[in-house]
């Protein structure tokens, strides 16, 4: 009859040996692998009492590594629901809002964009990307100011009697210098102030970059 090979005191001899790797065993086979060990050991050497609980020791140890690991791989997805949260919710929070930013091209190049926020939506990768209303996108991290258009429109009324520079885009979307005497402020469909130069010119606010000067009585 064939008999089962003795083993060396302190190696661990199994019937049907595991296909687990170090990095994937649980606690749980640390504890089979530790009984058969105890089956398969050498009658004349046994092990003693020390090395057992020294053994039980680095099971628990595992398993409270392993349960702390667990908790932080879980305490790290709640915070990233927690940001994603956050900041979807800020996001949601700027509609109706009038923003000014900045947009950097491919090529490093910024270009000032201002508007009403008429929408939110999200990249790939979960990035708030807020919609302004004559077209535009602007990063929520791009963001310089937020005003609300009641706001706006108060301080396009102090613009009246100066004169003013600005840039607007022509039929091919390049930005073309205005400039002129605010005569007077009217509000588009939205609510948005325009103002009506000199020259008959009208010019949305958010296309206004700076006075030149005030008018001389």
């Amino acid at each position: 009859m064939e008999s089962a090979g003795v083993t060396d005191a302190g190696v661990i001899a199994t019937s049907q040996p595991t296909t687990r790797r170090m990095d994937e065993m649980r606690p749980e086979d640390f504890f089979e692998l530790l009984v058969a060990q105890m089956r398969t050991q050498d009658p004349m050497e046994p092990m003693s009492n020390s090395e057992i609980v020294q053994q039980i020791s680095q099971i628990r140890d595992l398993e409270a590594s392993t349960k702390l690991s667990n908790t932080l791989d879980k305490l790290a997805e709640m915070q990233q629901s927690l940001t994603d949260q956050q900041r979807m919710g800020s996001a949601s929070a700027l509609v109706g809002s009038y923003i000014e930013g900045a947009i950097t091209d491919e090529e490093g190049n910024s270009r000032f964009v201002a508007g009403v926020v008429t929408g939110v939506r999200f990249d790939t990768t979960g990035k708030p990307i807020l919609q302004l209303h004559q077209g535009d996108e602007l990063d929520l991290g791009q963001v310089m100011q937020v005003t609300s258009i009641e706001e706006v429109n108060r301080v396009a009324l102090k613009l009246i009697g100066k004169v003013v520079r600005g840039e607007m885009p022509d039929e091919s979307g390049s930005p073309i210098t205005i400039e002129g005497l605010v005569e007077d402020v009217r509000t588009d469909d939205i609510g948005l102030p325009v103002l009506i130069l000199d020259d008959g010119t009208e010019m949305p606010l958010q296309y206004f970059r700076q006075i030149v000067e005030e008018q001389n009585e």
